[in-house]
């Protein structure tokens, strides 16, 4: 093991020629699933007795946190330090009690809440009542604009072949701010590759010329 550690390029049948005694048999699990990384075995509907692997994300935790990176990169470049965004932050109590709340995606100036979003790893569907927005979903950003006193707020979801994006609808929670709920989808791909804040996202977040200090050093993405 000690010779294949120092090949530059190490190939499945590398690994398959391995011997494995008594006193390191309790690593052969792992070499095994290096040979099959190594030789491109993946689940297949195909019948067939086959090990494989295979490698899976929380899309909806991987979608929420890179939305947030992008927010917050953006925010950074445009705002410097006018703006700040926290992630999963901060938490407030919904009662006295507890029910913690802890929005995806807030942006703040000072001690200001100027906008919440909430990212849903779902798929819109325009021609449902409410664009397919669930009541608990609503009702979720209801208690956010409620206890953060923000007035704009927005659902964002996957664009789709169905569903472009932008700014799908808007509503206004009947409450005594008459908060603005926005539903937003963003293109992942954009997401994914871009630098800038997703379209339908950039016209709440109060940037003003004035503010933009562009710096082409600073990290798309940062430890979170």
């Amino acid at each position: 093991m000690r010779e294949l550690a120092l090949v530059g390029s190490v190939r499945a049948r590398d690994v398959g020629a391995l011997g494995f005694d008594r006193t390191i048999r309790h690593w052969e699990p792992v070499f095994a699933r290096a040979n099959w990384l190594l030789s491109g075995l993946y689940p297949d509907v195909r019948i067939g007795d086959a090990a494989g692997s295979a490698l899976l994300f929380n899309m909806e935790k991987l979608f929420e946190t890179v939305l947030g990176l992008h927010i917050r990169h953006a925010c950074q470049v445009e705002a410097g330090a006018r703006l700040s965004v926290g992630l999963q932050s901060p938490v407030k109590n919904l009662a006295t009690a507890g029910f913690q709340l802890r929005p995806d995606v807030t942006v703040q100036t000072g001690d200001k809440c100027v906008a919440i979003f909430d990212a849903k790893w779902k798929r819109l569907d325009l021609a449902e009542p409410n664009s397919g927005v669930s009541s608990g979903d609503a009702y979720q950003m209801n208690a956010y604009a409620s206890r953060y006193r923000c007035k704009r707020l927005a659902l964002v979801y996957p664009a789709s072949r169905d569903c472009p994006p932008g700014r799908i609808t808007e509503f206004v929670l009947m409450t005594e701010e008459r908060p603005v709920l926005d539903v937003v989808a963003v293109d992942v791909r954009e997401l994914a590759f871009g630098t800038g804040i997703p379209v339908g996202i950039d016209a709440m977040i109060p940037i003003e010329p004035h503010w933009k200090q562009r710096s082409s050093q600073a990290p798309i993405y940062e430890a979170v």
